[in-house]
Parts: C-alpha cells; sequence; structure tokens
C-alpha cells in the first residue's frame, strides 16, 4: 500500500468565451433540479501565469436538491502530466466550493486509490473560481519507486557532527521503524545536520522540500529552543527559524507535523531543481543550533526526505 499526495490548483469557469463546463440537461424546474452539467476543469501545479497543466478533471456534476441548491460530483482526474500520464482517480462529493470529495478508485501508477480531497482557499479571478486541492490517498501501486518522486536520505548519509563520537550520539536499529539504522542523541550542546544531494539524483524543472524525518523521547531535552533551517544552492541561500519540539507556538517559526507513519517531518526549506543537473552540482540542506550553550538530549533522526512540492509517494505497508 503507497501514501499519496498532491497539491494542485482547479480552474471553475461556468460561464462565458474560456467556460470549462456546460449544461446538457435543463429541467427547468425549481432550484433546477435535475440538471446534467459535463465538465473539464484543467488542474494546474501552482497559481499563477506560469502554472503547467497536470490533470484535468472530467465527468459531471448533477443537481440532486429539490429543496435546495445541492450539485453533486461525479468525475475523473486523468493525468496528464508525464511522471502520471494515463492514470486516474475517481472522484465523488457534494458542490464545488465548499466539504470534501470522496476518492473511490484510480486507475494505473495509483490503481484502487481511496482517500480525501480538500477544497480551500476558493479565489474568483475574472469569471472563474480558483480553488486549491489537497489530495490525500492510499493506492496499490505496482511501482513503488517512480523517478522522481521523492527520496529519503538515511541518517548514516547524513553529515551530523559528533554522529561518529559515542559519548554523543549512538546508532540503533529499532523494530518498529521503517529505518534500517536510525542516529540516537544522547547528548550534544551544538547540533549540526546537513545533507548533501546531487541535483542528478532529482528531476529537472521541478520544486523541491526538503523535510528532517525525526521522533523525540518522552524525556528529551533542549530541543524546545528555535534552530535554524537552511538551504544553498549555488547563489541560491534560505534560512528560517524552525523548532523540532515546540512548547509554545510563535509566529514565523515552522513546526513539525505527524506522518502517517508515526514519524515526525519538519520542513527545512524548499528549492527549485532547473534543467542543469549534470557534474558535481548539490544542494545542502542544513539544521543547526549552536548559539545557545545548552545540553540537547533525546532526538532520533530517521533522515531527509526530499520531494516534489506537488506530490509524493511512499510506501506505508
Amino acid at each position: 500500500m503507497n501514501e499519496v499526495y498532491f497539491h494542485l490548483y482547479l480552474h471553475h469557469t461556468p460561464s462565458g468565451p474560456e467556460s470549462n463546463q456546460i449544461e446538457t440537461v435543463n429541467r427547468n424546474l425549481h432550484n433546477s433540479f435535475g440538471s446534467i452539467v459535463v465538465k473539464d476543469w484543467p488542474l494546474y501545479d501552482e497559481f499563477g501565469p506560469h502554472a503547467k497543466l497536470i490533470a484535468r478533471a472530467q465527468g459531471l456534476h448533477i443537481q440532486a436538491g429539490t429543496k435546495t441548491q445541492n450539485w453533486y460530483n461525479s468525475f475523473s482526474i486523468l493525468f496528464e502530466c508525464t511522471r502520471f500520464k494515463g492514470s486516474t482517480l475517481q472522484v465523488m462529493g457534494p458542490s464545488i466550493e465548499k466539504g470534501q470529495w470522496a476518492i473511490v478508485g484510480g486507475t494505473g501508477d495509483l490503481a484502487m486509490a481511496r482517500g480525501i480531497i480538500y477544497k480551500k482557499n476558493p479565489e474568483k479571478i475574472g469569471r472563474s473560481v480558483v480553488i486549491e486541492l489537497d489530495i490525500h490517498a492510499f493506492c496499490k501501486s505496482q511501482n513503488l519507486t517512480w523517478k522522481g518522486a521523492g527520496k529519503m536520505f538515511a541518517a548514516r548519509s547524513l553529515d551530523i557532527i559528533h554522529s561518529s563520537n559515542k559519548a554523543y550520539w549512538i546508532w540503533v536499529r529499532p523494530n518498529d521503524s521503517r529505518f534500517t539504522e536510525v542516529a540516537k542523541l544522547l547528548k550534544v550542546w551544538w547540533l549540526d545536520i546537513k545533507a548533501r544531494i546531487k541535483l542528478n539524483e532529482l528531476l529537472p524543472k521541478t520544486k523541491y522540500t526538503a523535510r528532517l524525518i525525526f521522533k523525540t523521547l518522552p524525556d528529551s531535552t533542549g530541543l524546545n529552543t528555535f534552530q535554524e533551517a537552511s538551504v544553498s544552492m549555488g547563489t541560491f541561500k534560505q534560512k528560517k527559524n524552525v523548532c523540532i519540539s515546540p512548547s509554545v507556538v510563535e509566529p514565523n517559526v515552522v513546526l513539525p507535523v505527524r506522518r502517517s507513519d508515526g514519524w515526525m517531518e519538519l520542513e527545512l526549506g524548499q528549492f527549485y531543481c532547473d534543467d542543469n543537473i549534470t557534474g558535481d552540482r548539490e544542494v545542502v540542506v542544513g539544521l543547526m543550533e549552536t548559539d545557545d550553550y545548552n545540553m540537547k538530549t533525546g532526538l532520533i533522526v530517521g533522515g531527509l526526505e526530499v520531494r516534489p512540492i506537488n506530490y509524493y509517494l511512499r510506501a506505508v505497508i
């Protein structure tokens, strides 16, 4: 079983010269009960003029409410991008701008998909409404290692300061982990973790997010102060404040989220992999806290995951 996620933008244009739907049956009854509309809604990878077409939502919506407007949707999301071309998701649910849609099936790389599509932030632009879609599903794909669908760098491949000194870090093989080996922090005063990633291991012309995968022990200490996360690639430099184990929520500080596999993930930054991926070009992703000279304990590092912003796939069973 695989977990898959997409973040896409749906463009709904009900009328005008660029309309992407048409009413084929109009019952002329109260609330248009029984009316049928055929749609071909495009889904893009971002909001803006440089967005790329990823898929199309093609199918029907039917006015099924006798007392109030209640449009029922039944359609397929047909992927047109190279990565998932020909794969589909089968979707059902209520009207376009509210609630959720259910994913009730899929084909190709998304075979037998089940999940939820969350709709949010509808924005009116001219005759169109643009809606963000968070698509989260589980599927049975025969291809568990889609190229470019994300790459996990195990803790051993990371540059962890003092990780070779058993007084500070030890390497363990947990029984309940997706990782064969993890780094367990005993104590350090300087926390410094870096990953060096060759661009030729990634997809060109793709925006990526880099996330530390970790757990904390109940008796961990010193991890509730802010850490500095960084991404550098050539002249591109990015820094921001993050917190592994926050005790309070602070503005402009990135916090971790829990994954479906039981681990936590913390976004350290984002970067764009252009079409020049030859040679030794690399991106360096880091997490550091060396200013507050306080002892840190109880951190378990599983690895660092790099995945495209708009989608990812990972095995969960």
